[in-house]
């Protein structure tokens, strides 16, 4: 008699057997056939399921395809996001712009100013110049990357 090695039950709910021969007895070729047939359609089933849920995950990470309206969807979506950060990075923008203003109108006891534009650097130089600071000149600073640095001392209050 065969005896059952391995039970399988496919995604359609039918149950299928794995069934092993006993070496100590004879069996009738019929027998024989029979067992082998049953194994492989065991086999089969089992590989057809594996290829089905191949298919069924392939299927789920292809991209979808998007109709008009959702590409319509999706470019607004992407633009409010770009103008939002464009936006943003203005606001940003401005804020330093003031701060940087607010900076030149302050009287700091010592001023910097560095900038990698010659023109902004002579105009911020004549800032403080005007307002009767003193160059530190040995704080005097310009790269080959065209980085210029220097710093001014805030004036002395007079003495009576």
């Amino acid at each position: 008699m065969t005896h059952i090695v391995k039970e399988y039950v496919s995604t359609n709910g039918t149950k299928y057997e794995l069934k092993e021969f006993d070496s100590s007895q004879l069996y009738h070729p019929n027998t024989v056939r029979e067992v082998k047939r049953s194994n492989a359609e065991y086999y089969d089933v089992i590989n057809a399921d594996k290829k089905r849920a191949k298919l069924e995950e392939a299927q789920a990470a292809k991209p979808k395809v998007l109709s008009e309206d959702e590409k319509f969807a999706i470019a607004v979506a992407n633009k409010k996001r770009q103008d939002e950060a464009k936006a943003a990075a203005e606001l940003r923008h401005q804020q330093q712009l003031q701060q940087h203003q607010d900076y030149l109108a302050s009287f700091p006891d010592v001023a910097e100013v560095a900038t990698t534009n010659l023109l902004t650097f002579v105009t911020e130089c004549h800032v403080w110049l005007s307002k009767n600071y003193t160059l530190i000149e040995s704080t005097l600073t310009s790269t080959p990357t065209g980085f210029n640095m220097v710093m001014f001392e805030a004036p002395k209050a007079k003495k009576k």
